[in-house]
């Protein structure tokens, strides 16, 4: 009887460590820069310097936040209080693919992505998961997802847009939402800045603002595959 526990355990024990490592076999490495990255943010630098891996040298301000332990090497941690990085709009084109990716290990439903409220995308509090919203300055489309990722946990979190066409949000390779944009005119043109982790409401700096941590922010201009942005899957 004994022995036969013993191999239930271990059984148990051994779909454990495959479910964990199932969950994870993805996205093992930090992104890299090519051809189509137009932005790619470590976040492994000291004090408030933020510097764009990619070849576009994109000027990105830090306004508030600290480095904590990221998914690889160092992240940005947000409290909630305030705190964002400034982005200029012009990493995301008016008229054609792209791709936003980012790391995030997040206590209560983010604010990751804002351009403005009625141009451009928006990835922010729905209430009951991240709402993804794109408009083009008279219309807005939007969908809601499910917040299961609010664990405090790192998950990985794709933005997949195919303009004039297609828009799919990812979460750990899974389909959260999407919808077709045929009702949208394009170009779009994006405003001045964008935000990511967190939205200022000038003046005064009040807005919404993320508790948690980002990491490995890569914007492409191209919709990138599944395997391009959460590796290959096994065989």
């Amino acid at each position: 009887m004994k022995f036969a526990c013993a191999r239930v355990a271990i059984v148990l024990l051994a779909f454990a460590v495959f479910r964990d490592t199932a969950s994870t076999s993805h996205a093992e490495e930090a992104p890299t820069a090519d051809g189509n990255t137009v932005l790619l943010l470590h976040f492994d630098e000291e004090g408030d310097e933020v510097t764009d891996a990619s070849t576009r040298n994109v000027r990105v301000r830090m306004r508030g936040g600290w480095r904590v332990e990221g998914r690889f090497g160092r992240a940005l941690f947000f409290d909630g209080t305030g705190g964002f990085i400034e982005i200029p709009g012009s990493v995301l084109p008016p008229d054609r693919d792209f791709t936003f990716e980012a790391w995030i290990k997040v206590r209560k439903i983010p604010l990751i992505l804002f351009a403005d409220a009625y141009r451009g995308v928006r990835l922010v509090d729905g209430g009951k998961g991240i709402r993804f919203s794109i408009g083009d300055g008279n219309k807005v489309l939007w969908k809601d997802s499910s917040a299961e990722y609010i664990d405090d946990a790192w998950h990985k979190v794709a933005l997949v847009i195919r303009a004039r066409e297609h828009a799919a949000l990812y979460i750990d390779r899974k389909l959260m939402t999407e919808f077709d944009l045929g009702e949208l005119k394009f170009p779009i043109q994006f405003p001045e800045f964008i935000f990511v982790g967190g939205w200022p409401r000038y003046p005064g700096r009040k807005g919404d603002w993320m508790t948690g941590a980002i990491d490995e922010v890569r914007i492409s201009h191209v919709a990138r595959s599944l395997d391009e942005i959460f590796g290959a899957q096994d065989p």
